[in-house]
């Protein structure tokens, strides 16, 4: 019964993973391919991410026959700090993070402004 009783008190305390609105991950991934398009992101290397950053993970990888060859591409949604979480859909910023491949090393770059359509 014990066991029982902590289980339900700790899934109940555990923080849950923030996730993007569809519409907000939409926008992120327009924000990166324009960026991506004009050669932008390789030009805000950064060193690394913020000390105690949390980020959602979105993986925007181009669809290659060899994974050995492309670089994993994956966009990172501010989502606060240890101890102190953010709704990532409010986050104006992201970072870019390329894993390494055959031919080049991974690296990390931002931050990018998120950017709205105009309707």
């Amino acid at each position: 019964m014990i066991p029982l009783l902590l289980a339900c008190v700790m899934s109940q305390s555990a923080p849950a993973t923030p996730t993007l609105a569809p519409a907000r991950q939409a926008a992120l991934v327009r924000s990166f391919r324009s960026l991506q398009a004009r050669g932008e992101i390789e030009k805000h290397a950064i060193a690394a991410l913020p000390v105690g950053a949390r980020f959602v993970r979105i993986d925007v990888s181009d669809q290659i026959r060899s994974k050995s060859f492309g670089h994993s591409t994956t966009l990172l949604v501010p989502a606060g700090f240890t101890g102190h979480p953010q709704d990532p859909n409010r986050a104006r910023s992201f970072y870019v993070e390329y894993g390494p491949s055959t031919n080049a090393p991974g690296g990390r770059f931002g931050p990018f402004r998120i950017v709205r359509q105009k309707m």
